[in-house]
């Protein structure tokens, strides 16, 4: 799986945008739990299905992640 970095979180005009804690891109919405140790990083869509689901997947069913 990729490194974690720590997500940064903002505010402007009453939406949040989020910076993903693997590619760094900006999102707004929900994210998506990185499945890391801190409970503030969230992660794109894009990462969530590309990273983060493969390796709960693999770590499910004894795959390589």
């Amino acid at each position: 799986m990729k490194s974690i970095t720590k997500t940064k979180r903002t505010e402007r005009h009453g939406t949040e945008y989020w910076t993903c804690c693997f590619c760094r891109n900006i999102f707004t919405g929900f994210g998506n739990n990185p499945d890391s140790e801190d409970e503030n990083d969230e992660c794109c869509d894009q990462c969530n299905n590309e990273h983060v689901i493969p390796a709960r997947l693999g770590a499910m069913f004894g795959g390589a992640s």
